[in-house]
């Protein structure tokens, strides 16, 4: 473990309603545009374009950290997003709702599992990291080399359907509405990942915490940009230079909603990693 010493502690600010998916009952005034300099980082449900107008029909999950951002629309093309701080231009997400951090990380945890064949489940890593900084909740940005992930991406803009009292969560609707991985997906890749975590539910988070393990504890909401495989960098690394290297060299794959996947018989199955780093810090909401 490697410690930081940031000097500006990390804060969080709530945007949006997520129980609005369960309705679809997003409109204009639910967009907000959001900035995501270096100093930030964030996720949610989001679209790169010019107001709600532009992006009604491709809002998707979105993640941005180190000032580059990635989203997967959803109008049928499938293909990621990404935009990178490049001068004055900083990424730009119209954002229905999701969670902005901004602040610097006090640790730097490195990790590698014993085996290939034995790699490192994300639920663990996270109950370490809470583990670690002693507190009841933490932002968390990852950069791991991937045995498979587990987890979810939007196939329709909820910004287009209209107003509904049915979750379009609920079988049958749900698989047109959800892709939702059965097996494991981008087994050796490198993973980009940010998101908070927290020991217990409590507000003004517990809106958007779920369950990530078997175990009641811990609680994250987390989302992943896959990219094309090299091996990371060991011992201390620089996380801005490190998630820019990978938008401008490495090919952006997928973006997903991390999940565990509770139906299967064998028991929940969760993203497994082999090796990676970890920027954690406590994380507290901004006044």
């Amino acid at each position: 473990m490697l410690e930081c010493f940031s000097q500006k502690p990390l804060t969080f600010e709530l945007i949006g309603d997520p129980g609005l998916l369960k309705s679809c009952g997003f409109g204009p005034k639910d967009c907000q545009s959001l900035k995501f300099p270096a100093s930030t980082f964030g996720l949610g449900l989001g679209a790169f374009g010019h107001g709600f107008e532009d992006a009604q029909s491709r809002f998707g999950e979105f993640l941005a950290v180190g000032g580059s951002a990635a989203y997967l629309p959803t109008d049928g093309t499938n293909v990621p997003d990404f935009m990178v701080c490049s001068g004055d231009l900083v990424p730009e997400v119209n954002v229905l709702y999701g969670l902005r951090c901004e602040g610097g990380f006090t640790q730097l945890l490195r990790f590698e599992a014993a085996n290939v064949d034995s790699p490192i489940a994300f639920s663990d890593l996270v109950a370490t990291a809470l583990e670690v900084t002693g507190a009841p909740a933490i932002g968390m940005v990852m950069v791991v080399e991937s045995a498979g992930l587990v987890g979810a991406a939007l196939r329709r803009s909820p910004a287009t359907a209209p107003v509904t009292n049915t979750s379009p969560f609920q079988y049958p609707e749900v698989r047109t509405w959800l892709s939702f991985s059965t097996e494991r997906l981008y087994s050796r890749s490198l993973v980009l990942i940010s998101g908070v975590a927290a020991s217990f539910a409590s507000d003004p988070l517990a809106s958007l915490l779920r369950r990530m393990g078997s175990e009641a504890s811990p609680l994250g909401h987390f989302h992943a940009a896959a990219f094309s495989y090299r091996p990371l960098k060991k011992g201390n690394i620089d996380l801005k230079a490190t998630v820019s290297t990978l938008f401008e060299t490495e090919t952006l794959q997928g973006v997903l909603h991390l999940l565990t996947d509770d139906r299967k018989a064998a028991g929940p199955q969760e993203s497994e990693f082999v090796r990676g780093a970890c920027w954690i810090s406590a994380v507290s909401e901004k006044k």
